[in-house]
């Protein structure tokens, strides 16, 4: 494992929240306080490399901080986010992009509508 991948956290997300990512919407991502997400988080990397379930579609992200919180308000249906506490990812500059974005479309739009029914 070289210096670069010992530094670099690899984070699987939705798409929807890759997108907002990629277009510097969002800044924040939270994790579960679990055994997995410490062991990773402990070895403190300064990088984020977030995919989902497209080959060779990924975004490496600088990463700023990474403080263990009080789980908000705002979190507290979310099934994957229920520990008490949780990690908040403080995102900085994209460094690498590897988009094809336009061979996902179908699948987002699908993804759009299913998390539009859900939070109706």
């Amino acid at each position: 494992m070289d210096q670069a991948e010992e530094n670099t956290v690899t984070i699987r997300i939705k798409q929807i929240f890759f997108d907002r990512i990629a277009s510097l919407e969002k800044k924040l991502e939270w994790r579960a306080n679990s055994t997995h997400w410490s062991n990773h988080f402990n070895k403190n990397p300064k990088f984020a490399k977030f995919h989902f379930q497209r080959p060779g579609i990924f975004l490496i992200v600088e990463i700023l901080a990474i403080d263990l919180v009080q789980r908000p308000e705002r979190f507290e249906k979310v099934p994957y986010l229920q520990t008490p506490e949780l990690f908040r990812i403080t995102l900085g500059k994209i460094l690498r992009r590897n988009l094809t974005i336009q061979e996902a479309k179908g699948d987002y739009d699908l993804a759009k509508e299913l998390i539009a029914q859900v939070f109706r």
